[in-house]
């Protein structure tokens, strides 16, 4: 067909004209090529030459519609009529445009059996092809999804395995941090074989969390009982009137009652974490000699200053011993410093009792017979008559003395007891201190307590002019004395009166010697800085004070000029 075609193409042009020469041509062709028809067409299937044997041209063949489905317009188009068992050909004329030749050939039916047999073949193998091609895409898709389904179970199970691992360890991690965070009742509920390792650890793990937890329980009745303890002994400590004192091993005061602080006049914060030996420096020996002594408790008396006033303690310690090991001790501080004044006082009474009993006795007839020797002897005496003047006056003045020194121990040992009654101390004091002034006309006595201002309190007159009369008698000896010292000494006595809230004050102010340091003991029984004091003027005045709830306070008048005195007495 290419060879006819080629043939063909080289007629230059086609002359519609002259047809003889184009049919042998084409007869020619159909003879040589064993065409039963063989024929020239336009694109449109209009037939322009055939061969003499064409008898059944196709009348609606379109070439055109035919070569627009295919890529290559060049090649011919070969198909089968199944009906007639014949095979056509549309091929292009080389060369001339828009003109076709078609070829037809009767086949033998064997031939165009076999034919559609290749042709079904090939359609068959073409089909298979593209199924072929579908099926391993589909068989990709299979195999991925597959993998893809596998990969996951495998993530799947990998995780779940992970998890059996991990997921107990987690929760003994979160109840570790719980327990940390002091939660003892969070619980562990594993959900594993028994027989794995990691059950058992959280079992274990479960039973420690419970003993913790029942630890903790008994530990927090415990501290609640000892806090219920401690603050029943703190309760009772404050009521104790005797000071307490909590010392360690380290003899550090951890622990002191209401009581010892005020005994000490100190705060806790200056008390609390300090050695028992800064409070107490002269126990150190007596502590560590018998802190593993088989006795359990040791009392020892000392001498202890607040403000330079000397107290008087008694301070009982109570070993606590533990294996032979110092582990603390209770220290108990009792003030006997009143008793010790009590007891000397008592003592003294008793002591000028007697002394008074049998002093008092002979001193009578001791003066009579000292002034019937003056009257009747000194007449008769011619030689040193001064002499014997002189030794009867010493002997009349020293009795007297005497036996003023034992009116006095009189008095002290038979104090009476107050009368109370409505008094205006202002007056009493006034009207005192007029005779006060009448009898010591060469010291100068100030009043500063005013007329019209009344004072009312409750006392005994008798008692409180006694006081007053003993206060400005040690004042007046106590110039006397400082008037021998320094000659051109001018004595002064300053006496006044203050209200307070809740007492009255009475002051009185002397420009003498002063007091000495350890002033406190001046108002004990038979105590006295002066030479020719009997030691019972203070004692007496505190005793009335005593009587009257009130009480004295003796400090030195300010650049050590004479003493100040003070009475207080309460309102109500």
């Amino acid at each position: 067909m290419l060879f006819a075609s080629l043939r063909l193409s080289q007629i230059n042009e086609i002359n519609y004209n002259n047809t003889a020469n184009i049919d042998r041509i084409i007869n020619t062709l159909a003879l040589e090529r064993g065409a039963s028809e063989l024929a020239i067409i336009t694109s449109n299937g209009n037939i322009l030459f055939a061969s003499k044997n064409s008898f059944f041209l196709p009348r609606n063949i379109s070439p055109a519609k035919i070569f627009s489905t295919r890529n290559n317009i060049d090649s011919p188009i070969v198909y089968l009529e199944t009906d007639n068992n014949r095979i056509n050909l549309i091929t292009p004329i080389i060369g001339h445009i828009d003109l076709y030749l078609y070829f037809s050939r009767y086949l033998d039916p064997v031939i165009i059996y076999n034919l559609r047999s290749v042709q079904q073949a090939i359609s068959d193998f073409n089909l298979a092809k593209k199924e072929n091609a579908e099926n391993r895409i589909t068989f990709s898709m299979v195999f991925i999804s597959v993998a893809i389904l596998l990969l996951l179970l495998a993530i799947w199970l990998g995780i779940n395995f992970a998890n059996s691992i991990t997921f107990p360890i987690a929760q003994l991690i979160e109840a570790s941090d719980r327990v940390s965070k002091g939660n003892l009742k969070f619980k562990i509920k594993p959900k594993i074989n028994k027989n794995n390792e990691i059950f058992k650890l959280i079992s274990s793990f479960n039973k420690m969390i419970k003993q913790l937890f029942d630890q903790r329980e008994d530990l927090v009745t415990a501290n609640q009982q000892i806090d219920d303890r401690r603050r029943f002994t703190e309760s009772i400590l404050t009521g104790v009137k005797s000071g307490v004192l909590g010392v360690t091993g380290e003899d550090k005061i951890f622990l002191a009652n209401k009581s010892a602080l005020e005994l000490l006049n100190i705060d806790a914060s200056k008390l609390i974490g300090k050695t028992i030996y800064d409070t107490f420096p002269q126990m150190k020996g007596f502590i560590k000699e018998n802190s593993l002594a088989e006795i359990q408790y040791k009392e020892k008396q000392i001498d202890y200053f607040i403000k330079g006033k000397k107290n008087t303690f008694i301070i009982g310690v109570s070993f606590e011993n533990y294996r032979n090991l110092n582990s603390g001790y209770v220290i108990t501080i009792e003030n006997i410093t009143e008793m010790i004044k009590i007891q000397r006082a008592a003592a003294w009474s008793d002591i000028a009792k007697r002394i008074a009993h049998e002093i008092k006795n002979p001193l009578t007839p001791i003066q009579l017979s000292a002034d019937r020797l003056k009257h009747k002897y000194l007449s008769n005496i011619r030689d040193d008559k001064q002499t014997f003047i002189n030794c009867i006056d010493t002997i009349i003045r020293q009795v007297s003395s005497i036996h003023r020194m034992v009116n006095d121990f009189s008095t002290f040992t038979k104090m009476p007891r107050p009368i109370f009654e409505n008094i205006f101390i202002n007056k009493l004091i006034l009207s005192s201190i007029s005779m006060l002034k009448l009898a010591n006309k060469k010291i100068l006595i100030k009043s500063k307590i005013d007329k019209k201002k009344n004072i009312s309190l409750k006392a005994d007159p008798n008692l409180i002019d006694q006081a007053f009369n003993n206060l400005a008698q040690n004042a007046i000896n106590s110039i006397k004395e400082k008037t021998s010292l320094v000659n051109d000494h001018k004595g002064e006595i300053i006496i006044s009166l203050e209200i307070k809230k809740e007492f009255c004050k009475l002051i009185m102010v002397d420009n003498g010697i002063g007091l000495p340091i350890n002033k406190e003991f001046l108002t004990e029984p038979y105590i006295s800085r002066s030479k020719n004091g009997s030691g019972i003027g203070l004692a007496v005045v505190k005793k009335i004070m005593q009587d009257h709830n009130g009480n004295i306070e003796l400090e030195n008048n300010k650049n050590n000029k004479g003493a100040k005195v003070s009475l207080l007495f309460p309102l109500n």
